[in-house]
């Protein structure tokens, strides 16, 4: 838990009574995405709104402040930079002050190296209409500090996220990998060539009766033709696997 720093006089409180009442609709955003030791990012307000600022770790401590003075000297601002020095979490708040006071916070996380992408492979073959053999690709990611979220992205503009399986269309010739950390908002990306394999697989079916007119009836369906010693199928219905077949 941050500590809330309170360091607001009087006079500060009446030279910033020309805020909102009640309506407080900004927030603190940053010009990076990725925090990393030494980087010296810039923490604004969204709206433009200005006030006093304050930097913690997550103990607590005070590590910045910026507080305008009783007759405008220093003035209120609505931006500041600070480089961050050391590994972890830490909290960013900005305070308009006043009788009715506008309080905003952003928590980051600063990391001491970026995460990392690499493949063993940049390239990949599949069916048309099949999916990536993501281990096939041999991904490896370091410097993670939290979570990962894979997003993949065709030059289609499809796009999925995760390890799942998800059909390519033939002529996407590439896919956009993206990792990110979740904790700090670091990521990176590469690109992997996508070939297609000749197959003579038939995925066609019959089924045991054309039009089922009652609740509970049985229903077979059978494939056509499928050769067990080359491939390997499975049934879906409405996309959910089923275990029979």
């Amino acid at each position: 838990m941050f500590k809330k720093y309170i360091l607001f006089t009087v006079l500060f409180s009446l030279f910033f009574n020309i805020v909102s009442k009640g309506q407080c609709s900004d927030s603190i955003i940053s010009n990076v995405s990725c925090y990393t030791i030494g980087t010296n990012p810039i923490f604004s307000t969204l709206n433009g709104t200005m006030g006093a600022w304050w930097i913690y770790d997550a103990s607590g401590n005070l590590m910045y402040s910026y507080i305008p003075g009783q007759f405008g000297t220093p003035p209120p601002i609505n931006s500041i930079n600070y480089s961050f020095l050391t590994q972890g979490e830490y909290l960013i708040e900005m305070s308009t002050g006043g009788w009715t006071p506008c309080d905003y916070q952003l928590t980051i996380y600063v990391t001491n190296q970026s995460l990392d992408l690499s493949l063993s492979t940049n390239s990949t073959t599949i069916c048309s209409g099949g999916s990536i053999d993501y281990s096939s690709l041999g991904i490896n990611i370091t410097n993670v500090t939290g979570n990962v979220t894979y997003y993949w992205e065709l030059p289609n503009g499809q796009s999925w996220t995760g390890l799942t399986p998800f059909p390519i269309p033939t002529g996407q010739n590439n896919v956009i990998l993206t990792i990110t950390d979740d904790a700090t908002g670091c990521s990176d990306s590469a690109t992997i060539s996508l070939s297609y394999q000749n197959t003579s697989a038939n995925a066609s079916f019959v089924s045991s009766v054309n039009t089922v007119s009652c609740p509970g009836e049985s229903v077979i369906f059978t494939a056509n033709n499928i050769n067990t010693s080359l491939y390997s199928y499975s049934w879906m219905i409405d996309g959910v696997l089923q275990s029979g077949g």
